[in-house]
């Protein structure tokens, strides 16, 4: 099934902050795993914020940055 073009690109994010940092890397393939699902599924690729906008990475990212995107 492909989304129409009208569709909105799925968005999939969850808390990373206050993950222990011995987790972060597994909660973080957790939400790939679910953006590859969708890709399969839906035949788009999600949008999965922490790639470009993680607490570690990129600490100075604001809120307002991220929904910008």
């Amino acid at each position: 099934m492909k989304v129409s073009e009208n569709s909105r690109v799925p968005y999939i994010c969850g808390p990373l902050t206050e993950v222990l940092k011995k987790d972060r890397s597994r909660v973080e393939l957790f939400y790939e795993q679910i953006a590859g699902v969708c890709r399969e599924i839906l035949g788009v690729s999600p949008f999965v914020p922490h790639k470009y906008f993680g607490p570690v990475k990129h600490v100075d990212a604001t809120p307002e940055q991220v929904d910008e995107v």
